[in-house]
């Protein structure tokens, strides 16, 4: 065998020998690092990441003076509704709490008795139980919902208030008539008869006075609604009822057995007056609601202020339904008037009535009954009402709702009433009879021009142009000016031509050559270029609704209609000869200020008087005139019935003095307010007929 050299044996060559002491210094110096155990070959694949632990350098201690933190205590907090998400915090072992045992409740109709979940009620250790939610929460106590304004509720909660116990109420007036009634024919019977039967001449007072308290019982409203305004600090004529039926208890046990003597009829018949008022006023205020509540889209009808300087003028715009619920229950001025004759007469007849029983002896309150009876008229506190009520139901059938006193102040005095083109000839009532042409143009170019400036100025004779344009197969064009005249016409450029449209007058100041045949009156006449082009024939159908309007506008003398149609055919020859209607009170101003007036909006002073069911100018005329008719009517009854009060005041002191005790009797005392009554309401029933 032969030896091997160094490098067949494939070991390091060493150039230098190094002792055992240098190894050990060299190692020294620089320390090997400590290297992690690998996991056995066999569990760990190539695949896999091998993480070595990271660890931390140590924090320092705190400082002893650093201020010391404390955790809040979890549970003395409420919790929110809508907690926040917290980081994960090592929960300590729950106390022990004692969940109380209850029936088992069974799942409601409908559900799954999975699905339902019985509140949990939970017991601590005070042994305060709580009921929580689903969601482990107290349950919110609910607010009590504040009352809220009228004006704020929707037409048919309001509704629905007011028809709450209006059925009992009309029962309850009703039944009013008869002791009424019973108290008059017994006291008209007790004075036509001479010698007075036994039975009535011994339980006669005690017969009136139960007509009295029944009369009372169905008539509380009014002790309540007097009682209510004295606390108020106003007195009115419901106020003037409680002393009257205190009073006349009074004198009826005074004078004993004295049928005749007992002024309980008066007093009934005044109950029944009152209630009747009370009654009434709902009856309007409800229709008032139904009607508004049975509109789609409503109209409201505004006094625009001045756009003529004579007068104000009314016209036609959206509604605003907030504003009318909100005006409709304001205080009316006749209310106010009597309260304000109330709060006068109360302290003047207490006072005539010490003076007259100073001075002749005559029982105070004998005298003090007598006075009052004969100055509170009946009729006083009917008169709005009557009127509101009745004019109410009659608007309802015609598409108006009346907004109460406001609608007869808004409306009440002298006003300019704006006519359109869609109030006088509605849409529909007019068609083409006929056209002519003349010169070298086409119909088709002709009817396109025309089409263009009626497009242009929204002239309402467009749609009749369109019929034209779709008939002749022709290409609608676009005007790039107009402009309006004076005489009936306007003038448009169309493709470069000049264009005049108007009636003939139009055409002749115009200088227009008009050839023989060319004189039409309701006529569109064309010219292009300075020629007459074309004649257009238009035949107007008059409307109902139109026809009703203008008799209603007219008849009254404080409104002056005036024409702003965009329809220079329109005049008030025209109206008089379709409607055969005399309008001399019409109103035609030059064409330029008809267009002015047809566009002027109305501004931010405007008031909303009335709502009408639809842009109709029947129930627009119609809404007007009604509130005319109601501030006319009641302003006469109030007068009427004021004066009847007034007289009634002085009679009662001058018979009082003269000591006529035969005249202050039930039955000419209850003679002198009914036909006061009487008359008052057969004027205002008059006045509101006209």
């Amino acid at each position: 065998m032969k030896r091997r050299d160094s490098e067949q044996l494939n070991t390091p060559v060493v150039s230098e020998s190094y002792d055992l002491e240098d190894i050990i210094r060299e190692f020294r110096s620089a320390p090997a690092e400590e290297k992690a155990p690998e996991p056995p070959a066999a569990t760990v694949k190539e695949h896999t990441l091998v993480f070595q632990p990271i660890r931390s350098a140590p924090k320092p201690p705190p400082a002893e003076d650093a201020p010391v933190k404390i955790a809040p205590d979890l549970r003395s907090k409420k919790q929110s509704p809508l907690p926040k998400p917290e980081p994960p915090v090592e929960k300590p072992a729950p106390l022990p709490t004692k969940v109380a045992n209850f029936p088992t409740r069974s799942a409601p109709s409908g559900k799954k008795r999975s699905d339902f979940q019985p509140p949990l009620v939970v017991m601590d250790r005070g042994g305060d139980t709580r009921k929580l939610t689903e969601k482990g929460r107290r349950p919110e106590r609910p607010k009590p919902q504040e009352e809220l304004p009228s004006h704020s509720r929707s037409c048919r909660e309001l509704l629905s208030q007011s028809q709450r116990g209006f059925a009992l109420r009309r029962i309850r007036t009703a039944l009013m008539l008869l002791p009424m009634l019973f108290s008059l024919l017994l006291t008209l019977f007790l004075f036509c008869s001479d010698p007075v039967p036994l039975l009535l001449e011994t339980y006669g007072s005690l017969i009136f006075l139960g007509a009295l308290l029944l009369s009372m019982l169905l008539g509380y409203e009014v002790l309540i609604r007097g009682i209510r305004d004295l606390l108020h600090v106003r007195i009115s004529i419901f106020t003037l009822a409680v002393p009257l039926c205190v009073l006349c208890i009074i004198q009826s046990f005074l004078e004993g057995d004295a049928p005749l003597q007992t002024y309980a009829p008066c007093v009934t018949t005044l109950l029944f007056f009152l209630q009747y008022s009370i009654n009434l006023s709902h009856h309007a205020y409800a229709r008032s609601l139904h009607t508004v509540c049975g509109f789609t889209k409503p109209m409201g009808l505004y006094d625009a202020g001045q756009l003529l300087p004579d007068s104000d003028s009314l016209r036609k715009d959206n509604a605003d339904i907030e504003d009318y619920l909100a005006r409709l229950t304001e205080p009316d001025a006749p209310q106010t008037l009597l309260c304000l004759y109330a709060t006068f007469l109360l302290p003047l007849s207490c006072g005539i009535s010490f003076l007259i029983h100073y001075f002749t002896g005559t029982a105070f309150v004998y005298a003090w009954l007598l006075i009052l009876l004969c100055a509170v008229p009946l009729y006083a506190t009917v008169s709005y009402p009557a009127a509101f009520s009745s004019l109410a139901k009659k608007m309802a059938k015609q598409g108006g709702a009346l907004c109460g006193w406001h609608s007869a102040k808004s409306f009440g005095k002298r006003h300019t009433i704006i006519l359109r083109d869609e109030d006088l000839f509605p849409v529909g009532s007019f068609h083409s009879n006929g056209m002519k042409l003349y010169g070298t143009y086409r119909a088709e170019r002709v009817i396109a021009y025309a089409h263009a400036a009626f497009s242009a100025a929204e002239n309402p004779l467009v749609q009749l142009f369109e019929e034209l344009l779709r008939s002749e197969g022709a290409t609608a064009l676009t005007a790039s000016t107009y402009r309006f005249y004076e005489n009936n016409g306007m003038g448009a450029e169309i493709l470069g031509d000049e264009v005049l449209i108007g009636t003939l007058s139009f055409m002749r100041s115009m200088g227009v050559h008009m050839p023989g045949g060319a004189r039409v009156r309701q006529a569109v006449y064309v010219a292009i270029g300075g020629e007459l082009a074309g004649i257009f024939a238009v035949r107007y159908k008059p409307s109902a609704a139109a026809a009703s309007g203008l008799r209603d506008i007219l008849a009254n003398r404080n409104f002056t209609p005036v024409l702003a149609t965009r329809d220079f055919l329109i005049s008030p020859e025209l109206i008089a000869q379709k409607y055969d209607l005399s309008t001399e009170a019409i109103r035609c101003p030059e064409y330029p200020q008809r267009i002015r007036l047809s566009e002027t909006a109305p501004g931010d002073r405007r008031v909303q008087g009335a709502l009408i069911a639809n842009n109709s100018f029947s129930a627009f005329a119609a809404t007007v005139a009604s509130a005319h008719r109601l501030k006319l009517s009641t302003w006469t009854a109030l007068i009427l019935s004021l004066l009847a009060g007034i007289g009634g005041l002085c009679l009662a002191t001058l018979l009082l003095l003269s000591g006529s005790s035969s005249l202050t009797s039930a039955s000419y005392i209850a003679a002198y307010q009914l036909l006061w009554a009487s008359a008052t309401g057969l004027v205002s029933l008059i006045l509101r007929k006209l």
